[in-house]
């Protein structure tokens, strides 16, 4: 493995095979490098989480559950109604997914 700088970037170079775990690594140590974790890179390897405002300048969080399993995981932001069932949110409290399933929590 090499890293090269040119310009304003940066690039890592892997030529060799990586285990897993040596891979998960590297790849958490160049996005902390970089400022991009996170509470979002917590989740469970099946949940995709989008951010975004609504036209009332609401902030939105999507969570998506991509398996066949329920899924338990924290919300770290801002307290908040999940939209699709009415329930509150609140922040740092942890809720479930169920298989297949997606939730809509929009911050007041």
């Amino acid at each position: 493995m090499t890293e090269n700088e040119f310009g304003a970037g940066t690039l890592l170079y892997e030529g060799t095979w990586l285990s897993d775990k040596l891979q998960t690594a590297v790849l958490a140590s160049e996005l902390n490098k970089l400022g991009l974790t996170g509470a979002d890179q917590q989740l469970p390897a099946a949940v995709h989480v989008q951010h975004g405002v609504n036209r009332l300048g609401k902030r939105l969080h999507y969570y998506f559950n991509y398996s066949g399993s329920q899924v338990k995981l924290a919300y770290t932001y801002g307290t908040g109604t999940n939209l699709l069932d009415g329930k509150s949110v609140a922040k740092d409290a942890s809720f479930t997914l169920p298989p297949w399933d997606l939730a809509i929590i929009e911050e007041p």
